[in-house]
């Protein structure tokens, strides 16, 4: 999983904006600072780069400064990255 990146792009007007933040994958987990991105909608994106995973993506409601969203992925060679349902 060392090319597989998880992207954070901020939705603005029902559009997809610029990746806001990013975090790599080390030792099955991954964690994306937020930072003090504004409250509102992102896509959490999977990116699979050069590996053979596939990609998937979430839209979240992000509550803001200190807020956080818990997500778990199943990700694959066989099928689009899966977000569990927390």
């Amino acid at each position: 999983m060392d090319d597989v990146t998880i992207l954070v792009r901020k939705v603005k007007e029902g559009r997809l904006g610029k990746v806001v933040a990013f975090s790599e994958i080390k030792n099955g987990k991954y964690v994306v600072d937020m930072g003090d991105l504004p409250a509102g909608k992102y896509v959490i994106m999977v990116d699979p780069g050069a590996s053979d995973y596939m990609q998937g993506e979430r839209l979240v409601e992000y509550p803001g400064p200190g807020g956080s969203k818990r997500q778990n992925w199943t990700i694959s060679t066989e099928q689009i990255a899966i977000p569990s349902l927390e």
